[in-house]
C-alpha cells in the first residue's frame, strides 16, 4: 500500500534500531574535519649530525689543572650553599660556620689557581 522507503529495509536476522530522537540536537564533531594523524604523517627531514670534535689536541697539564679547578669551586659552592643555610636556620650553626668558612677558602684558592692558570702559556710539550 505504500511505497517502502530505503531506511526501514533490512536483511534477515538484523535488527531494527530507531533513530536517536537527540541526534538532531546534538553538536557536530569538532575533528570531524581534521585528517587522521595516523595516516597522513607529516614528512619530517632528517636532522644534520654534527661534526665529530678533535681527540684529543688539549695538553694534559691543562686539562688536569682545568678539572681541580672545576672540582675547588664545587666544593666552595657546595659549602658555602649549605653553610649558609645551616646558618640561617638555626641548625648546627658551628658546623655552619666551618662549612662557609671551608667554602670561602675554597673559593679564595679557586681563584688564585684560575688567575696563575691564565697567565701560564701552555704548549703541547707541558
Amino acid at each position: 500500500m505504500f511505497p517502502e522507503d530505503d531506511r526501514d529495509a533490512t536483511e534477515p536476522g538484523e535488527e531494527v534500531r530507531p533513530e536517536d530522537p537527540a541526534a538532531e540536537y546534538a553538536e557536530p564533531d569538532p575533528e570531524g574535519s581534521l585528517p587522521d594523524p595516523e595516516r597522513e604523517l607529516p614528512s619530517v627531514p632528517e636532522p644534520p649530525t654534527a661534526p665529530n670534535p678533535p681527540e684529543a689536541d688539549v695538553p694534559g697539564d691543562l686539562q688536569r689543572a682545568f678539572w681541580t679547578t672545576v672540582i675547588v669551586f664545587n666544593v666552595a659552592l657546595l659549602s658555602l650553599s649549605v653553610g649558609a643555610m645551616m646558618v640561617a636556620f638555626g641548625v648546627h650553626r658551628t658546623l655552619g660556620a666551618g662549612l662557609v668558612v671551608v667554602g670561602l677558602a675554597s673559593m679564595v684558592r679557586g681563584v688564585l689557581k684560575y688567575r696563575a692558570l691564565s697567565n701560564r702559556e701552555w704548549s703541547e710539550a707541558d
